[in-house]
């Protein structure tokens, strides 16, 4: 089976550089030399480097880069607790900026259930991201099937091993 470099359009491309001319073909094999992103990055320093143009190289901004990122991680893993329920909820929804698609907006758990417009939204948001699920899960079926073949012929051959007299 041939498989394909391709780029899967999710939340991480905000942070890439000239990601509207990333190239999985040469992107993908230069990653995949490099078991750790720390030697990726060693590697990207290299202006002849394939992923050297993919990354922010002015430590001012990917100081900015990196605070932004903070910040997204503690709205992230903040929630409330409702007394009156007994129950744990986001503090925060995220939603796409309609006037950048790169960009999170972010709404209070009383703002989304106060607007039919932004409930609408994180519908078609969990719509899109099940559905992402979906995909993955039908791969991960495909790689299990695989697996559990394997793992039959490793059971056949050590069975026909057991089978040999021991030297």
């Amino acid at each position: 089976m041939a498989e394909q470099w391709t780029v899967h359009q999710n939340s991480a491309l905000r942070i890439i550089k000239n990601r509207n001319q990333l190239d999985p073909s040469r992107v993908g094999p230069e990653l995949q030399r490099h078991p750790t992103n720390e030697t990726a990055l060693e590697a990207a320093k290299s202006n002849r480097n394939v992923l050297h143009r993919h990354m922010e190289w002015d430590d001012a901004v990917c100081g900015v880069a990196h605070r932004l990122g903070q910040i997204a991680a503690l709205r992230s893993c903040i929630r409330l607790y409702d007394e009156a329920t007994d129950e744990v909820h986001r503090a925060f929804i995220s939603l796409t900026d309609g006037d950048d698609p790169h960009r999170a907006r972010y709404y209070s758990r009383q703002q989304v259930l106060d607007s039919v417009e932004i409930q609408r939204q994180v519908l078609r948001k969990w719509i899109a991201r099940f559905a992402q699920i979906e995909d993955d899960l039908r791969e991960m079926e495909d790689l299990c099937e695989a697996a559990r073949g394997f793992g039959q012929r490793l059971r056949d051959r050590l069975q026909s091993y057991e089978a040999r007299p021991s030297e």
